[in-house]
């Protein structure tokens, strides 16, 4: 499986920085493990990698990126264009390496991605999946219903919080400065032979008021990480506990723990 973390720049309006918003978004850097065999679905050393900056519009527009620490046998930095491949550049150092791109000559952007040892790499756990999701909304508050492909820390406290969006992408870095709205420990729910969880959701952007039938992401974070995604469709009344959500995702009704 590809690794990828999307790292995104929040362009300005008015001259003052947005709060997160894909509305106000117009390059993501993309970076991923090349689909080689073993890909240990983490960044890691000697892993060769691909880089894309994206452009939202659709733009065709020259950019240079560079990597520090430098890759390995391969120089700091390199041009390329938007919406185009970067391929080869393996990471040399375990650790924080910084990715730094400047689209048509403009202001360079920085962003932190962590590499892991091979053996560390190896090591880790499988990523979590959203099998299936519901949420339902009361008011401005939304409640979310998630099937898991496996548990979550059975220490509550240590369970990672449910978030609720608008465009948001797996493994994506939200702003370091983001603010998380609302929410509630996860809870485990439903058939026991079942991984499911439910919580009133985090969300990435207040709102006066959410509607039926709105289309929304449904993930869950680790720190400003995106660790996994599933579209949810917003259903009036009643909350995540409700047998309505719970009969949606396959969790059917139970005692929560």
């Amino acid at each position: 499986m590809t690794k990828v973390l999307l790292v995104s720049l929040a362009l300005l309006t008015f001259g003052v920085a947005c709060a997160y918003g894909v509305g106000y978004e117009r390059y993501t850097l993309t970076v991923g493990n090349q689909s080689l065999g073993g890909d240990p679905d983490v960044l890691y050393v000697g892993g060769p990698a691909n880089f894309t900056v994206r452009d939202r519009t659709g733009g065709d527009r020259p950019i240079e990126l560079c990597i520090a620490p430098a890759p390995i046998d391969q120089p700091s930095c390199r041009r390329g264009r938007t919406n185009r491949t970067i391929s080869g550049p393996a990471f040399s150092r375990s650790g924080e390496t910084t990715v730094r791109f400047a689209v048509a000559g403009g202001e360079p952007v920085d962003r932190t991605v962590v590499v892991e040892t091979a053996a560390d790499a190896r090591s880790q756990p499988g990523p979590y999946r959203i099998l299936a999701a519901a949420a339902t909304y009361r008011g401005r508050a939304a409640g979310v219903v998630v099937r898991l492909n496996r548990a979550l820390p059975r220490r509550g406290e240590d369970r990672p919080p449910l978030v609720l969006g608008r465009e948001i992408v797996r493994n994506e870095i939200l702003p370091r400065r983001q603010r998380f709205y609302g929410g509630t420990t996860p809870a485990r729910v439903g058939r026991r032979d079942r991984y499911c969880y439910a919580a009133e959701a985090q969300q990435i952007v207040p709102r006066r008021f959410l509607r039926h039938g709105a289309r929304f992401i449904a993930a869950i974070r680790r720190d400003h990480r995106i660790v996994t995604t599933a579209g949810v469709v917003l259903r009036r009344g009643g909350d995540a506990f409700d047998r309505a959500p719970l009969r949606r995702t396959g969790c059917s009704a139970s005692m929560a723990r």
